[in-house]
C-alpha cells in the first residue's frame, strides 16, 4: 500500500504540490489505475514463478501431474473429513463429493501441505467460472488479480445468488464444519 501511494505521490508531484492542484475523482482513478495494472502484473507473475518452483520442488512438472497424483488426493480427503462442507461456496447448491476443491493460492501446493485456508469447496460450475476469470484471457488476469483475489471477487459476484438459495430454502445447509 505504501509503494502504490509513493508511485502515486511521484505521479503526481509531491504532497505539498498536491494540495494545489485541482485533484479530480477521474484523475486519482487513472492515476491508480496506472499504478495498480503494472503492480498486479508484477504480482501475478510473481505467483506463477512461486507456482512453477513450489511443482518443481516436489517433483511435478505440470500442475495435472500434481492434482491427479496420490498426495492431493490424500490432501482433499483429509480436507473433506475435517470439514465436512454441506455446499459450494459460491452458489450455495448441496454439496456433492466428486466436485473439485479449488486452490485460492498455490503457494504450498505440490506436497500435499497446502493450508486449508487455501483451499474452497465449490461445485464443477463455480469452479469452472473462477477459473473463465483467471484463464490467460480473462478479465481480471488482464488487470493482474492474484488468484486468491480472482476467488473473492468471484465469491462476491455469487453472494446475491447464495443468499437468494439460503433464503429460499430455510432448510439448507449453512455449512457447519466450513471455517
Amino acid at each position: 500500500m505504501d509503494t502504490t501511494f509513493a508511485v502515486l505521490g511521484a505521479l503526481l508531484g509531491t504532497v505539498q504540490d498536491l494540495a494545489h492542484l485541482d485533484v479530480t475523482v477521474g484523475s486519482v482513478l487513472l492515476a491508480a489505475a496506472l499504478v495498480a495494472v503494472p503492480a498486479g502484473h508484477v504480482d501475478r507473475w510473481v505467483e506463477r514463478k512461486r507456482f512453477r518452483v513450489t511443482m518443481w520442488r516436489h517433483g511435478y512438472s505440470r500442475h495435472r501431474e500434481y492434482v491427479r497424483g496420490s498426495e492431493w488426493k490424500d490432501r482433499r480427503r483429509r480436507y473433506l473429513r475435517e470439514h465436512d462442507p454441506a455446499e459450494c461456496r459460491l452458489c450455495a447448491r448441496s454439496w456433492e463429493p466428486k466436485w473439485p476443491l479449488h486452490h485460492k493460492s498455490y503457494e504450498r501446493a505440490g506436497g500435499g501441505q497446502e493450508l486449508d485456508r487455501d483451499l474452497i469447496p465449490v461445485c464443477e460450475r463455480c469452479h469452472s467460472f473462477i477459473h473463465s476469470l483467471d484463464h490467460k484471457r480473462g478479465p481480471l488476469r488482464r488487470l493482474g488479480f492474484s488468484l486468491r483475489l480472482t476467488t473473492w471477487v468471484a465469491i462476491g459476484l455469487w453472494l446475491p445468488v447464495r443468499l437468494a438459495r439460503r433464503t429460499a430454502s430455510p432448510s439448507a445447509p449453512t455449512g457447519q464444519g466450513e471455517r
